[in-house]
Formats: C-alpha cells, structure tokens, sequence
C-alpha cells in the first residue's frame, strides 16, 4: 500500500454543491463497469474521483471496505471521462462497489457544482441527500446518520461556510482560507475538507512545519477516527520524521488494541512503509495479527481483497522474524485472492521472494 497524504485535487472552476435536504439526483454516466448494489439500509452515497490519481486504487478499496462494514450502497464515479476509466479499471478491476464513468461531467454538475477540492461523496437517506464531503468520513456519517446522532441543521451551516471557503480558494485568499476552515471544524472536528484546506493555507502561506502540531490536534479531538491517524502517518513518513512515526504507531497501537476490520489497510500502510528496523518486531507482529484475525470466512467471501492485503500483511511480518515457511503459506493465499487482478503480478513475486528466502535458510543450516 503506498504512502499517500489525504489526496487534494483542486479545479479551476466552481458552481454550488448539492444541498442537504435535496433529493438525491440519479446519476449520468457514459459507461457502467460495475454496477451498484441495490439500496441497503435506505442509505446510498456516490463519489466522485479522479481515476488518473495516484490513489485512486487505493481510495476505491477503502469504499468497498467502507461499503461492507456499514451496509451501504456506494457509487463511484470517475469525473476524468470514459477513456482514462477504461485504463484504470483494466489495471484494478474487479471492483465490489458501483463504479461508471461520469458523461460530461453531468453527474459532477448535479452534485458538487461549487467544489474544487475532490474527492467529493454525498450521502443520501431515503432518496433525500443528508451530507456531503470528503470519502474518508463516510463511515462515520453513516453510522452517526443509522444512530439519529447527525445534525442536518449543523451541516447545513458547514456547507454555507463551505462557499466562502471555496470562494477564497479559488481567489487565492490564504488568510480566508484558514479563518473559515477553523470555522469549520470548530463545528465538525473531522471535516476533511475543511482539513485539506488548512493544509493549503498553512503550505501556501510558508508555514508548513506548523503541519504536524495541526494533524496532532485534530487527531487527539477525534482519538478513534482511524483515517485521520492514517494521513498523521503518512505526513510523518514524508516529513522523515522517524521518531515521530514511531511514537504515533506506538499510540494507535494502544487506542485500537482489539482485531477490527476496519484496522486492515492502516495497519498494512504501517508495515508496508516503516524501513526496515524501524519498528520493533514486537508491534509489528502485534499490528499485523490484530488485522488478519479480525476476518472471518464471511469476511473473506464478501471482500476477498481485503482478506489478501490481511494475508499479505501478516506473510512480510512473519519473513521479517525469519518465519519463510509461514510467509510462503500466507502468501499463497494472497496470490489465489488476487488472481486475475491488476495485482496478481506483484503477489506472485513476493511469494516467489519468499520462497527462495526459505530455500536460503535451508542451505544455510547445512
């Protein structure tokens, strides 16, 4: 899994969002790759994305495990046009969530007509839209929405100062930028879009080492939003802030102590980006069994991609503690997961790595 920070594409145009309240619009799109669900729990969300991103792999699995853990139907629409689309599914497919290419930005026009920071997903209830905003928060709008919990008439405060905000960042309005981001998240602390702004506002403005004092504190006012500790992460790793690294890994560790699902891909980040000997053996092992043993049969049924990234995960730990044997049978498993994916080449050459490892460890004890 690469190293990626929050993703922020900007365009260079803006329209205004769809509201909430608003009945949710049916979607245009030139080419169906896969279709939808049908509706689950009265919930539904679409998504628009770049399929040209560098995370745009990434960002579809993290909705497919979002997709099964909270029962919703989810759409992905590719904003970029058939052609680019048709490359990226090729390289990713298959896919367990909806996934089409947008006609003419047609969709893109009926649901976020004023935003320039993408990826954009709007949630909707009963046919009616409840929310919008950055993906990585869909999980935990879902739920708040399912509990009763989630305030209409606070997001429809956002999405006022969520005009100024894309007004002043279209205007190149630093100051603004960052004065109506906080607005924002003094009423929402995890808004990603009010996050990736103030990234902007701080990067742009030459303040880019107050950066990770920022993440620090929006991660310690939201302790159990996974994907906020994700991006610290990531920023740490590309700050070669190693120290900093270890004692965060150290610290989600310790707030997500029990098997989850939801800790798969974090912790496969984790261990796929620290450098070699820079976290303890211990931790590791830890992290990776607490991802694989959080999926059950039905797990790996439903979601087979992720029971191999699980599998993966936990086959590197085991060649890291000299254990070839059990990497070798973790990963074969991995690469019969994978089969006919994008994915499958790379998956048979780690295996065929560990396997000569094991063949190695042999020779040597001769």
């Amino acid at each position: 899994m690469k190293r990626l920070l929050l993703s922020v594409l900007l365009l260079p145009f803006c329209l205004p969002a769809i509201d909430a309240g608003k009945e949710m619009p049916e979607v245009e799109v030139a080419k169906w790759y896969f279709k939808p669900l049908p509706i689950q729990n009265q919930l539904t969300a679409v998504v628009l994305f770049d399929s040209a991103a560098e995370d745009a792999s990434q960002l579809l699995r993290m909705l497919e495990t979002i997709q099964t853990e909270q029962q919703l139907s989810i759409t992905a629409i590719a904003m970029n046009g058939q052609k680019p689309t048709d490359l990226f599914i090729k390289d990713n497919l298959p896919f367990i969530i909806g996934v089409a290419a947008d006609q003419e930005l047609k969709t893109r026009r009926k649901l976020a007509e004023t935003e320039s920071l993408f990826p954009y997903a709007v949630l909707a209830r009963e046919g009616k839209v409840v929310w919008s905003g950055h993906p990585t928060e869909l999980d935990m709008v879902a739920e708040q929405v399912r509990s009763g919990s989630f305030s209409l008439s606070t997001q429809r405060k956002v999405e006022a100062l969520r005009r100024e905000l894309q007004m002043a960042i279209q205007s190149g309005l630093s100051a603004v930028v960052s004065s109506n981001a906080d607005k924002i998240l003094r009423l929402l602390p995890a808004d990603r879009i009010a996050i990736q702004a103030k990234l902007l506002a701080l990067n742009s403005t030459g303040r880019a080492d107050e950066t990770p004092a920022f993440i620090q504190k929006i991660c310690g006012q939201n302790p159990k939003d996974i994907k906020l500790r994700l991006m610290q992460l990531d920023l740490l790793l590309g700050r070669g802030d190693a120290d900093g690294f270890i004692l965060a890994v150290e610290k989600f560790s310790l707030d997500f102590p029990l098997p989850e699902k939801k800790l798969v891909q974090p912790i496969a980040f984790i261990v796929e980006n620290a450098s070699y000997g820079l976290l303890r053996p211990e931790i590791q092992l830890n992290l990776a069994l607490r991802a694989y043993n959080s999926l059950g049969k039905k797990d790996t049924e439903e979601n087979p991609m992720l029971h191999a990234i699980a599998c993966e995960t936990l086959a590197r730990v085991r060649a890291t503690l000299g254990n070839f044997t059990e990497a070798c049978r973790l990963q074969e498993t991995a690469v019969a997961l994978r089969k006919g994916t994008a994915e499958e080449k790379a998956a048979t050459r780690r295996l065929e790595y560990y396997r000569e490892l094991l063949k190695l460890s042999g020779a040597s004890g001769k």
